[in-house]
């Protein structure tokens, strides 16, 4: 059964329950559904629908924690080539 073209809470768990009908786990199910939901709303103009209780930006920082370095200058000595200082 397709899914209903909507970005409604309403219609968002419509299209979950259909989904986990059809045998899919309910990440999955609620992944498909909000995705159908966003793109529904981009076709009426809209933003889109909410994230889910619990999964949004609320509680986490955006700061540290990537596991990434940035690409700055290094605190170390400065090993390039050329005249040396005295």
């Amino acid at each position: 059964m397709p899914l209903k073209k909507g970005y409604t809470p309403k219609t968002i768990g419509k299209n979950i329950k259909t989904e986990m009908a059809a045998g899919k786990s309910k990440k999955q199910a609620t992944a498909i559904a909000l995705s159908t939901a966003r793109k529904a709303a981009a076709a009426a103009g809209k933003k889109g629908p909410p994230p889910p209780p619990g999964k949004g930006a609320a509680g986490k920082s955006k700061a540290g924690g990537s596991g990434k370095k940035s690409k700055g200058k290094s605190k170390g000595k400065n090993t390039t080539t050329g005249s040396k200082k005295k």
